[in-house]
C-alpha cells in the first residue's frame, strides 16, 4: 500500500481518528495519498487539524451526509478503524454502494473471519479484515524469535527479512569465515550480504571472517 511515486493521486477515506486512524492518516499523507478522515470527536478533529495535512470531516462514520461531503464516489480505498466493529463492517457495505473498490475494516471479533461464519467477509463487502489483537500477538512473537537482531527490516513484501546485529566476543559467529558459517548453521536459508568494520562496509566472499569488537573493529553482519 505504501508506494512513493504514482502516476495519479489515489484517494483514501479513513473512518476514525483514534491511535490507528491518526497514524495511518499521517503515514499515508506522507506517502502522497489524498486522505479524507471522518471522526465524531471534536477534540480529535482539532488535534488532527494541527498536525495532519488531510481533509477532515466531523461527524458519524455512518452519516451518509458525511460520506457525500467526502465525495465517497471518487474514493479508491476505505479504511474503517473506528473502535466499533459493527460500524466498521457496516461502513464497508456503505462503501460498496458508493462503488469504492477496496474496503479495509478493523474487526476485533474473530466470528466474522471463519469458514462457517454467519456472515462472511465477502458478504460484508470487506476486502481485508484486520484483527488488531492477532496482529499484536504476531508482532510480539516475531520480536521474541528475533531477539538476536538489533534491526530487522522486511523487504520484497515480507518474503525476505534483512537482519543486522553486532557480533560480541562470546558470539558463536565470532571469528568464523562465511564458508564455515554456512555449513554449521544450515537449518534455514540465509546469506551474509554485508560486513561493517568501523566506517567501512565490505561485500564479503566465502573466505571473509566475522571479527568481534575485541579485534579492533566495531562491526556486525547482515543477512
Amino acid at each position: 500500500m505504501f508506494k512513493k511515486k504514482r502516476s495519479f493521486e489515489e484517494k483514501i477515506l479513513i473512518l476514525g481518528l483514534g491511535g490507528v486512524g491518526t497514524y495511518l492518516t499521517k503515514r499515508l499523507v506522507h506517502e502522497g495519498y489524498a486522505v479524507t478522515a471522518i471522526e465524531p470527536d471534536s477534540k480529535l478533529i482539532s488535534y488532527a487539524d494541527r498536525y495532519l495535512d488531510a481533509r477532515l470531516i466531523q461527524g458519524s462514520a455512518l452519516s451518509i451526509a458525511c460520506w457525500r461531503e467526502a465525495d465517497a464516489e471518487t474514493i479508491d480505498v476505505l479504511i474503517a478503524v473506528t473502535n466499533n466493529d459493527a460500524v466498521n463492517m457496516l461502513s464497508a457495505m456503505i462503501a460498496d454502494r458508493f462503488g469504492i473498490p477496496i474496503k479495509i475494516a478493523r474487526v476485533r471479533s474473530m466470528d466474522f473471519d471463519i469458514e462457517d461464519a454467519v456472515l462472511s467477509a465477502d458478504e460484508l463487502k470487506i476486502d481485508l479484515v484486520i484483527h488488531p489483537e492477532e496482529l499484536a500477538a504476531q508482532e510480539i512473537v516475531r520480536l521474541v524469535e528475533r531477539t538476536a537482531g538489533n534491526e530487522i527490516i522486511d523487504i520484497a513484501d515480507g518474503q525476505i527479512q534483512l537482519m543486522a546485529t553486532h557480533v560480541k566476543d562470546t558470539s558463536l559467529l565470532a571469528n568464523q569465515n562465511l564458508k564455515t558459517l554456512s555449513k554449521n548453521y544450515n537449518a534455514f536459508p540465509f546469506r551474509v550480504v554485508a560486513i561493517a568494520r568501523g566506517i567501512t562496509t565490505i561485500l564479503p566472499g566465502g573466505d571473509h571472517i566475522i571479527l568481534p569488537p575485541g579485534s579492533g573493529f566495531n562491526h556486525g553482519f547482515k543477512t
